[in-house]
């Protein structure tokens, strides 16, 4: 049994502060889980092994170049002002939950390399990488722009 794809991303993630965003038209989810959290899920929910897994009580989105996968994220951004983003989470149904917040970055100080996914880490830097999204469309984020998701436009939902 594997419990591993969380959902799909539609859309492009538009610019704080652009009127032509209309953030109630998208939503933002993360696609598949990392191998290292389905084993971990595995192993809390059928035991075996001599690890133990311990469950995050912190969510990061991080900014990937270059696709993720569920064997290793992509090449995450760096420099530039670019940080993890925390991503605070609340439950919306037995399998889904969301952002419970605006997440944004910090004003880019120069031009970001084209952003293709998105990852979820466990910390704002290094961490245990948990799941990711690719983007339909790459996001671009010049010099004084922000990376920005909308309360509740970042869902995390376990599909069966």
């Amino acid at each position: 049994m594997a419990c591993n794809t969380w959902c799909s991303y539609t859309g492009e993630i538009p610019t704080k502060g652009d009127p032509e965003s209309r953030l109630d038209d998208w939503v933002v989810n993360v696609s598949d889980f990392s191998n290292l959290l389905t084993d971990g899920i595995n192993k809390l929910v059928w035991g075996g092994g001599a690890e133990s897994f311990t469950l995050p009580t912190q969510y990061w989105i991080s900014c990937h170049s270059t696709l993720s996968t569920e064997t290793g994220p992509g090449t995450e951004l760096s420099g530039n002002n670019y940080g993890r983003m925390q991503v605070l989470l609340e439950k919306v149904t037995d399998r889904k939950w969301a952002t419970s917040a605006d997440v944004s970055s910090q004003s880019a100080s120069a031009d970001w390399d084209p952003i293709l996914s998105l990852g979820v880490y466990d910390a704002q830097t290094g961490g245990r990488y948990l799941g990711y999204g690719t983007l339909s469309v790459p996001k671009i984020i010049l010099t004084s722009q922000v990376f920005f998701i909308g309360q509740g436009n970042f869902t995390l939902e376990f599909l069966v």
